[in-house]
């Protein structure tokens, strides 16, 4: 994940099957998780398009 440079990323928990809520969805930006906790990877998608990086700076866009 250090080398995403931007992404979403659901981690299951061991031996989850594939209709098993996930233990953990975010957002990565810069290999940074920058969001967590989100509940469904719609909403991931959604904040990953709405952050925008500029510089040094993390802009939300809303």
């Amino acid at each position: 994940m250090t080398q995403t440079v931007m992404g979403v990323y659901v981690i299951q928990k061991d031996g989850a099957e594939p209709g098993d809520d996930p233990e953990d969805i975010g957002v990565l930006l810069e290999g940074v998780e920058v969001l967590s906790g989100l509940g469904n990877i719609v909403i991931a998608c959604a904040l990953l398009f709405g952050l925008k990086l500029d510089g040094q700076r993390l802009l939300i866009l809303v």
